[in-house]
């Protein structure tokens, strides 16, 4: 079965999310920062009169910090997230699921001439579920 990627690139790494969670990209509007909050959390952002959370994939997937123009709208499960990013790259369709269990996967060949690179593909439910977890307290 085909899986479709949205394509986009953070800290110069190429990533990809199922496009099935994307609702929107936009300007990454200012973020306010919560108290307290570290660990994958950036702080609030609003987003059509709503706060929303706003990830951090640097504390989340130690990847390098990078100064993201553009903010990612993602519904997973009903659970809205916006992921700063750089750039987008495009759409893919890939025959075999490239997501693995953990948050990100390793970086890996699409296998298509269009996109000469190796993405990081983000696993909604893991992103998720690391969220909760480091947000819990003990």
């Amino acid at each position: 079965m085909a899986e479709r990627l949205l394509l986009f690139r953070y800290s110069d790494q190429a990533m990809a999310i199922p496009a099935a969670v994307n609702r929107q990209v936009f300007e990454m509007p200012e973020i306010a920062p919560l108290p307290g909050t570290q660990f994958g959390l950036l702080g609030l952002v609003s987003v059509g009169g709503q706060a929303i959370p706003a990830i951090d994939l640097d504390a989340l997937a130690a990847i390098p910090h990078a100064d993201a123009t553009l903010a990612l709208l993602i519904d997973i499960h009903g659970e809205e997230l916006v992921i700063p990013i750089e750039q987008i790259l495009g759409y893919t369709e890939t025959d075999e699921s490239l997501m693995t269990a953990d948050l990100m996967s390793a970086p890996t060949s699409l296998g298509d001439y269009t996109y000469d690179f190796d993405v990081r593909v983000i696993n909604p439910s893991s992103l998720i579920a690391t969220l909760q977890a480091r947000l819990t307290p003990v």
